[in-house]
């Protein structure tokens, strides 16, 4: 009999706590780290409290509408993280990530999340006195900043929502600052043309879909086990770089950087590859071709 009420005793004891102790109350956001549940307080009752479950059916922390009930037993068992102890002033810290380029005007880059985070923040920086402020660091790709700001904690995908919004259209805007963004290519839809101008050589950069049956390897020399390495890292990320190509006879291609990246994608089974076509003649000299970016 003491086995059996021992869920039942644990639980009424728990929910004296929460009575005494008021950890949480009827409103607040908390998480269950053991059980990586989120969800706003709807009821504590003697043997369970209902949580109304934030995420689960979306990737967000929007409020799901499915109703959880978690046994009062488990706070003595698990950590209960509270967001909002404090309802009249539950705010909390976030930030929003924007990765520019190394050439992009770092002042307008501040300039635009700053103010983006005054439209936005404007109300929550009066009631908390913290204003939104900037960090950053270099990535492979460019510069990373981090806009961090005071946030409500129950109304974080709006703010992210609408500070997203105003730096995009602001972005667009301006001609001193761009996205960095790395070459992600798709085997099902292709990639579709892409021209940038090359200012040094004053030449168009130009990707487009090759057959693979069109192109010839310059270096078949790569392991079976290197192959299948980067087979298996393409089918779960894509292609992140195009093959480099020369073209000889009409509609014919030698690869001049790429040949491992064109097994790979052989193996998979793709009938088309992205490829970037050069005026370099191809390389029979493994090493050079490695240092090529092979």
């Amino acid at each position: 009999m003491g086995w059996s009420l021992q869920a039942p005793v644990s639980g009424l004891a728990a929910w004296l706590l929460i009575c005494t102790k008021r950890p949480f109350r009827v409103g607040d956001r908390v998480k269950l780290q053991a059980w990586d549940l989120r969800g706003d307080i709807t009821h504590i009752g003697m043997m369970y409290t209902e949580l109304n479950q934030v995420g689960g059916t979306v990737g967000s922390e929007d409020l799901a509408g499915r109703s959880i009930l978690v046994p009062n037993a488990m706070l003595f068992q698990n950590i209960v993280v509270n967001y909002t102890p404090q309802q009249t002033a539950a705010f909390v810290l976030d930030e929003v990530i924007v990765r520019t380029t190394y050439n992009s005007d770092w002042a307008t880059v501040e300039r635009i999340l700053l103010q983006a985070a005054a439209e936005v923040t404007g109300d929550i920086v009066q009631k908390t006195g913290v204003h939104p402020y900037i960090r950053a660091q270099m990535y492979d790709y460019g510069i990373q900043f981090y806009l961090r700001y005071m946030t409500p904690a129950t109304d974080r995908p709006r703010i992210v929502y609408e500070l997203t919004k105003r730096i995009v259209a602001a972005f667009a805007r301006s001609h001193d600052v761009d996205f960095a963004l790395p070459f992600v290519y798709s085997q099902r839809t292709g990639m579709q043309l892409a021209t940038r101008r090359d200012t040094q050589h004053n030449a168009a950069f130009q990707v487009r879909n090759i057959p693979v049956d069109r192109i010839v390897s310059t270096d078949p020399t790569d392991s079976a086990r290197e192959v299948s390495e980067l087979a298996e890292s393409i089918a779960r990320h894509g292609l992140l770089q195009p093959v480099i190509v020369h073209e000889g006879a009409p509609g014919n291609y030698a690869v001049v950087a790429g040949n491992l990246r064109l097994a790979a994608c052989r193996q998979l089974g793709w009938s088309e590859i992205p490829c970037v076509l050069s005026d370099a003649q191809p390389v029979s000299d493994p090493r050079t071709a490695e240092t090529l970016g092979t």
